[in-house]
């Protein structure tokens, strides 16, 4: 048959419906919402072709749609429409396993330049061995032309998501988070009196204690941001390792703690730009 046909559809809010829709072309079924498009593609046309497949492998567990008869089936493939993964490392090539197959290309047919003489090889044409080195073994081949050996790349290296194929800017990401000071101090302001703007409440008492504990120290005050000393501004806005602070718990054996300054690491607040390394992608060049 060039068409399926469906009889007497009665499932949900079907009544009764007929219809021919033919075969090896692209069907689009449109309509307000509600009007039964779903439950005529997925409920009856999917699960009796479903039902009729698993029957033929003697299998049951699909019960048979309200409809009076369906001609023209075939085994069907449903895809269905869900949210995706907000993972940053997530793509439409890790999701659809495009990318892993697209990194076995790379790996078998690629084409690379030899780190010793400069020709372009390709490892289908060249020699590999494996020797053992410790409690692990490397994989490395001989160049066709020069016939110095190299290691292999594998399809690690060609993925984001490992230590060998990520960028070691990024971290696989694509992306670095700088610090944005505009939104993080208020430049007008002393951090007395509250130039970071995410100091509230008691944590802001704790904090300016400890600045100014740390300000006695270098024997600075806490003048307003552009007035600062650049020296003083800058152990303000990192560490002063090796000094007591004012307040908090104080180790069991003694030691010092060190005073952190007030940009954290990583920011509260914080700009992601492009890593100028690897210029936006992910994967280490």
């Amino acid at each position: 048959m060039s068409d399926i046909r469906i009889t007497g559809a009665c499932e949900g809010n079907l009544k009764n419906l007929s219809l021919d829709i033919p075969k090896q072309q692209l069907v689009v079924f449109t309509g307000r919402s509600g009007s039964g498009k779903s439950t005529l593609l997925v409920d009856v046309l999917f699960n009796e072709c479903q039902r009729q497949y698993l029957e033929a492998l003697s299998l049951q567990g699909i019960p048979k749609p309200k409809v009076e008869r369906i001609r023209g089936l075939s085994p069907a493939v449903l895809i269905t429409q869900r949210d995706a993964n907000k993972n940053p490392r997530s793509t439409v090539g890790t999701l659809t396993d495009l990318y892993t197959d697209l990194r076995m290309l790379y790996e078998k047919l690629g084409v690379r330049s030899c780190p010793h003489c400069g020709a372009a090889i390709s490892s289908a044409d060249c020699r590999e061995q494996t020797e053992r080195v410790g409690d692990h073994y490397r994989v490395s081949m001989d160049c066709c032309v020069c016939g110095r050996s190299m290691d292999k790349l594998t399809r690690t290296d060609f993925s984001f998501n490992t230590r060998e194929g990520a960028c070691p800017t990024c971290e696989g990401l694509g992306q670095v988070h700088a610090v944005d000071r505009e939104r993080v101090v208020d430049e007008a302001q002393s951090l007395e009196e509250g130039a970071v703007s995410f100091w509230v409440h008691r944590y802001r008492d704790y904090q300016i204690g400890v600045l100014q504990a740390a300000a006695g120290l270098v024997k600075a005050g806490l003048l307003p941001w552009p007035l600062a000393v650049d020296r003083n501004q800058a152990q303000v806005a990192a560490q002063m390792p090796g000094q007591k602070g004012p307040r908090g718990p104080q180790p069991d054996d003694g030691d010092v703690v060190p005073v952190h300054g007030s940009v954290p690491s990583p920011p509260l607040h914080a700009g992601a730009a492009a890593a100028a390394q690897c210029a936006g992608p992910s994967r280490r060049q």
